[in-house]
């Protein structure tokens, strides 16, 4: 996975694969609570920020609360990775 995520960013950008597997298109989400299962409590605020700087995830709290949403960006990154 890209070299410029840190280890719990790349951890949650690979649930998305995980979860999806060959149907993982932009547009996806998961539910906010991955971060509790993956990243220690003192890193997730700057491990979603870091994916949001970037670019890879967004959150749209109006329509879909709690959803961490798979952009293109976020997606395209992860079928180079995986191809």
């Amino acid at each position: 996975m890209s070299d410029e995520l840190s280890y719990y960013a790349k951890m949650v950008m690979q649930e998305f694969t995980d979860r999806y597997e060959e149907d993982l298109r932009a547009g996806y989400h998961l539910n906010v609570s991955v971060l509790k299962s993956l990243v220690p409590e003192s890193q997730r605020d700057s491990v979603l920020q870091e994916l949001f700087d970037l670019g890879y995830i967004e959150m749209i709290e109006k329509r879909f609360p709690g959803k961490l949403i798979l952009t293109h960006k976020g997606y395209h990154l992860l079928m180079s990775i995986n191809t």
